[in-house]
């Protein structure tokens, strides 16, 4: 955390505001990989922080719809994103996403890889449709769907819609369109 922060507070200086701010911050003892960790659990719950990681899930639906399927999304394609930070998607759900995501990929320049950093599991048609997991660090996840195909565009929002919004926090059903990346500017 403190690695980030400076960054964050020069590129989000709101979000940075409402994480350093938080009150609800507390010690807390995790399971990593057999071992008991002491963290500090800081919900990041305020609105520029929320604004800022829905887009960012928003970009990395976008990105890897373009790297599926080697094109852009149209505009009047569909995006679900759902973000979770840290131990936000349990080992379950993880496993659950995983079932039907069976392709997996990193990034890679020449010989080195993002192992460890970035991982990718997915599946596609490799024209219209994606969707795709993607872990940075093990500390951030997107669930990403998108899609601009006719079968499918509408029958996403009318299964997702229920499952979008105020009721399960992090997660959006939106058009390409509706990324208002320069409203963040100001934020």
């Amino acid at each position: 955390m403190k690695k980030v922060l400076p960054s964050v507070k020069k590129h989000a200086p709101r979000a940075y505001q409402e994480i350093s701010s938080n009150r609800k911050a507390k010690s807390r003892w995790i399971k990593s990989r057999g071992l008991l960790r002491d963290v500090v659990e800081v919900t990041a719950d305020g609105p520029s922080t929320v604004a800022h990681l829905d887009a960012f899930a928003g970009k990395m639906a976008l990105a890897a719809f373009a790297e599926l399927t080697g094109r852009p999304i149209e505009l009047d394609g569909t995006l679900f994103t759902q973000w979770y930070l840290n131990v936000g998607l349990s080992q379950e759900a993880y496993h659950n996403h995983l079932s039907i995501l069976p392709s997996f990929s990193k990034l890679q320049q020449g010989k080195m890889t993002s192992d460890g950093q970035f991982w990718l599991h997915y599946n596609t048609d490799m024209k219209s449709i994606i969707a795709a997991l993607i872990v940075f660090h093990g500390n951030l996840s997107v669930m990403a769907i998108a899609s601009d195909g006719e079968p499918y565009k509408q029958a996403l929002v009318d299964v997702l819609d229920d499952i979008s919004g105020p009721n399960r926090p992090g997660s959006r059903l939106m058009h390409p369109i509706d990324l208002k990346l320069d409203s963040l500017r100001d934020m």
